[in-house]
């Protein structure tokens, strides 16, 4: 999104929490000041219990925070952007109040928070999201109401808005990315790939399904099959679950690149069966034209239609779609062109963001 509005000639400046994983990518033309103190300190949790704020909230150090509102003041915004309800009490104490406000909604956070209880895996999860479930709808909430305008990644998400708040504008504006190089051709290697951070519940879900249930199906079909993971911060847990499995599977973490991933992939397998939003995994692999074999909640809100992805409902069910695409040249090249044509033609940043991002974007700013 910040590229878009750089690009359209408006002057961009980023603001976030520092991560603990690491540096933001320097990649960027337009200024990105980083605030100290991101909210997964355990420590400070204890303190938190009693506020009324989401526990997983970016707060900042307070010096961090001040050093960070000098440069906005500075700066003199017209507009603010609050990119998730978890940024949203470090966007009201940087920027202050009185701007007009998009709340970009990458999902319903109220229902991915809910799914994220449902989902945890530790006790420790349990906890946080728990606490956070309710917490995460108050403040989404009053976040909706106070917004100039809303951002939703889907019609369906979307339609919550429209039902929580029907006074203000709602626009679609789909989770995509550039449109990479098209590939020469579809790898004949039996590669399958998960690409996805491997410490948010869903994707943990999804790849322990994949791993357990699915991959040993391929792997009888195929013995050759190989699984590639490229995510961070995989727990203990899932690492067990991956030296465990009967196939080989290569867990990649230090990755700058994903390009050489999908060149080298025959196929993407996503067994998604929670998790908020459009699902930007699907988006990605469609770009570089890899058949995608997943659930139906992988493509949900995306619109995609029968031959551009192979979508299935049973763990088994996924098994014999991904082995159908591993030994099946004609099948495997008809789901890679499709789902190429598919993302050039309607979902790509170009066809599918831009117009209605822009629209949005003008929109509030002829509200001050």
């Amino acid at each position: 999104m910040v590229s878009v509005v750089a690009e359209a000639g408006h002057q961009v400046m980023m603001i976030c929490p520092a991560t603990p994983w690491g540096e933001l990518e320097a990649s960027h033309d337009f200024p990105v000041v980083t605030v100290a103190d991101y909210a997964w300190r355990p420590a400070r949790w204890a303190s938190r219990l009693a506020s009324v704020e989401p526990l997983r909230a970016a707060r900042g150090h307070r010096k961090a925070v001040r050093s960070a509102a000098a440069i906005v003041a500075a700066f003199e915004p017209d507009l603010v952007v609050v990119a998730e309800v978890t940024s949203a009490a470090l966007a009201s104490r940087v920027v202050g109040r009185g701007l007009p406000t998009l709340y970009d909604a990458h999902n319903v956070d109220t229902r991915l928070y809910r799914d994220l209880r449902r989902t945890a895996r530790t006790w420790f999860e349990r906890v946080t999201y728990g606490v956070d479930a309710s917490r995460v709808a108050i403040k989404e909430g009053e976040l909706a109401r106070r917004a100039s305008g809303i951002l939703a990644v889907s019609e369906m998400d979307a339609e919550h808005f429209r039902r929580v708040v029907p006074q203000t504008r709602v626009d679609v504006v789909p989770n995509s990315i550039f449109t990479p190089t098209e590939m020469e051709g579809l790898s004949s290697a039996p590669k399958l790939l998960f690409v996805g951070s491997l410490d948010y519940p869903p994707n943990v879900e999804a790849l322990t399904e994949l791993v357990t249930e699915v991959l040993p199906v391929i792997h009888h079909a195929e013995p050759r099959v190989r699984l590639d993971v490229v995510g961070r911060r995989a727990p203990a847990s899932l690492r067990a679950v991956i030296q465990a499995s009967v196939a080989e599977v290569r867990l990649h973490e230090a990755v700058a690149d994903l390009a050489p991933f999908y060149r080298e992939a025959r196929c993407v397998v996503l067994p998604m069966r929670s998790g908020g939003g459009t699902n930007l995994k699907v988006v990605e692999a469609m770009a570089y034209g890899v058949p995608v074999v997943c659930t139906p909640k992988a493509v949900s809100g995306f619109g995609v239609r029968d031959g551009e992805a192979s979508v299935q409902t049973s763990s088994r069910l996924l098994a014999d779609a991904a082995v159908q695409v591993l030994h099946d040249d004609v099948h495997a090249t008809s789901l890679s062109k499709a789902s190429r044509e598919a993302f050039v033609t309607r979902l790509s940043i170009d066809t599918a963001v831009k117009v209605p991002m822009l629209a949005a974007l003008e929109a509030a700013l002829s509200r001050q």
